[in-house]
């Protein structure tokens, strides 16, 4: 389960960092539609087509970006700078480019 949460903190970085997401309901939307394994027929064919508490997972996902000083304060939301490095750090471990953060 942490790990799952761990990535539901990363996908949230990456989305205020590209600024897909500039409010908290902008951001609870989003991660419950890419979290959702409802619509994925492979995952239903293997009876893993859904993530135990996910409205919980969301919210706290939320409240850890917060606590762990990886957002800004107010709406819109923004990264801080040690979510930018939290999540430049996630990037480069997966190879990925630098390109998508915006400034």
């Amino acid at each position: 389960m942490e790990l799952q949460q761990d990535q539901m903190c990363d996908w949230m970085l990456y989305l205020v960092g590209r600024r897909s997401a500039l409010t908290k309901t902008d951001l609870s939307t989003q991660s419950h539609e890419a979290f959702d394994l409802s619509n994925n027929p492979m995952l239903k064919e293997l009876g893993v087509n859904k993530l135990q508490n996910l409205n919980e997972m969301v919210e706290k996902g939320i409240q850890t970006l917060y606590a762990r000083g990886w957002l800004n304060g107010a709406e819109p939301l923004s990264l801080s700078d040690t979510g930018k490095a939290r999540l430049e750090a996630q990037i480069y471990k997966k190879g990925q480019a630098r390109w998508w953060l915006q400034p």
